[in-house]
């Protein structure tokens, strides 16, 4: 009887903290949300971009966006190097895997390292692109007069920006559809 009684609390205990508790962290996770972008975004603004062996500054020289496969395309230059990086959006696209950033380089005609490389999801490679992204953003907002092909690229950038900051807040998580 008594062991059956401590089943009964310790299951009318674990319902209550669930239902409080997650109210709880649902308010807290709100509260969070709005500073998320901010505090993200301050924590990699200074990462370097070394690891990528891109020599800042940098020149945007294209950027693409596709409906089929979904994907958007990023191209710049420095120091002679031309650097490509392609996020595919959609899920079962040839041999890519969904919600991933492919790069590839080179230097002249011929490629410097094979590519493209797919960065790892959240790691160095891929922190060093979004703070060579928030820092190259971050120059083009403090200038006094952008040009119409830079306005269109601080807005390209910008779409990137924010799909990095739900990424790197923990908001997204790949799904891979050749890995699991």
């Amino acid at each position: 009887m008594i062991s059956q009684r401590t089943n009964i609390l310790a299951l009318l205990t674990a319902a209550l903290l669930a239902i409080f508790g997650v109210q709880v962290c649902a308010d807290e996770s709100q509260i969070d949300a709005k500073h998320s972008a901010e505090t993200v975004r301050a924590a990699y603004q200074t990462v370097s971009s070394d690891v990528l062996g891109i020599k800042e500054p940098v020149i945007i020289t294209s950027h693409s966006s596709n409906k089929k496969p979904k994907s958007i395309g990023l191209t710049l230059s420095a120091d002679g190097t031309t650097h490509f990086f392609s996020w595919f959006l959609d899920k079962g696209f040839s041999n890519v895997e969904h919600d991933r950033i492919y790069w590839s380089h080179w230097k002249g005609v011929g490629r410097v390292k094979q590519g493209p490389l797919c960065l790892e999801y959240q790691g160095p490679k891929e922190a060093a692109l979004y703070g060579l992204l928030l820092r190259w953003a971050k120059s083009k907002e403090a200038e006094a007069t952008l040009d119409i092909v830079e306005e269109k690229q601080l807005e390209f950038i910008s779409s990137w920006l924010v799909r990095l900051d739900r990424r790197f807040a923990g908001e997204e998580v790949p799904k891979s559809t050749k890995h699991p």
